[in-house]
């Protein structure tokens, strides 16, 4: 137990009983992971305790194995403390079963490209809303763009799966909802919590994992009595609503509070997250925000405010959100997958049960693929499709590869890429974001990008002005 099993793919050396478990990473754990990727190569294994951690570093590996082989490689690992938070229901982490497949059914039909197209006019009017929010508080702390960017995407989110809105974010049931939603982010991070599922001697019967479980369990039912009071209506006539609940009729109402509050989780924290690292690029990079502020003055003007139509022909505009992806991908090593059977690949043994991870901060940070990969540089997008260097190898390369892969792919990621673009386009186009002014001396604060490590440090980076 906890030694490399013959076959496996290299990786630190492991010791008896515990593996790895010494050495895994408790916080930021794509930036252990990418630099052992320096060591070990684009694919490695890591152990903890009886399980295996596989780590993919490539986009090559990634497709292969989570892509091309998704019919093995599509559930999750068991997770002891989102089953007790979540009783196994939550769309992203639930197992490979079949009420997971009737919630993403359900769910994909209402996020389809045709679907989305029909959600759009929702999007704009909220988008509007955002616009007006920052001009009426221009002064805005960190927590306050984060709460006024989850407020649009939680009411686009309530509007298409319960047929309401989210006027105001402070003082509501969905601030509560983000209040747990914030503890819950931590709790999954990778190296978070300790491996209850690969050490099953580990027990919760006192101290401090006790605790922790009791915690979740007070969060769990605070984000329920949110959920209930929104879904409350489902019960109900639709009348009086804006329009109809895409869900009504089509699960019963504890599946349909939890896939609404997944669609809000995902939906809310990852807009909110990449609009705000969007803004720290354009503090730190003004001439990025002078050339894409340029290009949306001649495309749209100033008579009128950006339209979704008018993307196609904002290429730089296009470059610069691929570039945030890139530089500070909101969920740096992804979703854990988990593999049902033996794969084998490059010659290595794939076991059944390996939880397989994609580090996505390290896939984009490559120094073999991107000319200086640690600069914020939309033109790398403009000069070759992937942004990649020239020689380097896009086998396996996609844009959809923040979403996830195969199988477990966002399926609300066309939802999300079009309130990017609606938020990306009216920011730069009604804005101009400069860097806030130190008190006692008068001087701007200047923003550290290479301090955009994880979504964690977003909230000690400097305000900003706009």
């Amino acid at each position: 137990m906890g030694l490399r099993q013959p076959g496996l793919p290299p990786g630190p050396p492991a010791i008896p009983f515990l593996g790895n478990l010494h050495m895994f990473p408790t916080t930021s754990s794509h930036l252990k992971f990418t630099s052992w990727a320096k060591q070990y190569g684009e694919i490695y294994s890591v152990k903890v305790g009886s399980g295996t951690a596989i780590i993919l570093n490539s986009a090559r590996v990634v497709h292969e194995l989570l892509h091309v082989r998704s019919t093995t490689t599509s559930d999750r690992p068991p997770h002891y403390f989102a089953d007790i938070t979540t009783g196994g229901l939550n769309l992203v982490l639930a197992r490979h079963t079949n009420t997971w497949k009737a919630i993403r059914r359900v769910v994909h039909d209402a996020v389809t490209r045709e679907a989305c197209m029909e959600h759009l006019p929702i999007q704009q009017a909220e988008a509007t809303q955002l616009m007006y929010d920052l001009l009426e508080q221009p002064q805005v702390s960190n927590d306050e763009f984060y709460n006024h960017t989850r407020r649009y995407a939680s009411s686009v989110v309530l509007s298409v799966v319960f047929g309401l809105r989210c006027p105001h974010y402070k003082g509501s049931l969905v601030e509560e909802f983000f209040h747990v939603q914030r503890m819950w982010t931590e709790v999954l991070e990778p190296g978070a919590l300790p491996p209850l599922d690969l050490l099953p001697s580990i027990t919760l019967c006192s101290g401090t994992l006790g605790i922790l479980e009791e915690s979740l369990k007070r969060g769990s039912a605070t984000s329920t009595k949110a959920l209930l009071w929104i879904s409350g209506t489902m019960s109900s006539s639709d009348q009086g609503r804006p329009q109809k609940s895409v869900l009504h009729g089509e699960l019963n109402l504890v599946l349909i509070r939890y896939t609404g509050g997944i669609l809000m989780e995902a939906g809310s924290d990852t807009t909110a997250i990449f609009l705000q690292s969007l803004i720290f690029c354009l503090v730190a990079c003004p001439e990025v925000q002078i050339r894409a502020q340029r290009e949306l003055d001649g495309v749209v003007g100033r008579d009128r405010s950006p339209r979704f139509e008018d993307f196609d022909s904002l290429p730089y505009v296009d470059a610069v959100i691929k570039e945030v992806h890139r530089f500070c991908p909101v969920a740096p090593t992804g979703i854990p997958h988990a593999s049902v059977s033996d794969e084998v690949i490059d010659g290595f043994v794939i076991p059944k049960g390996s939880t397989i991870i994609m580090n996505i901060w390290g896939i984009f940070r490559d120094e073999e693929s991107y000319e200086q990969p640690h600069t914020f540089n939309p033109d790398r997008f403009l000069l070759s499709e992937f942004g990649t260097k020239k020689g380097a190898s896009d086998v396996g390369r996609r844009h959809t590869m923040i979403f996830g892969s195969g199988r477990r792919i966002c399926p609300g990621m066309q939802l999300a890429n079009n309130s990017l673009i609606l938020n990306v386009m009216n920011l730069l186009w009604a804005f101009e974001f400069r860097p806030a002014k130190d008190p006692l001396t008068g001087n701007p604060i200047p923003i550290d990008l290479n301090a955009m490590t994880d979504v964690k440090s977003l909230r000690y980076l400097p305000s900003y002005r706009v």
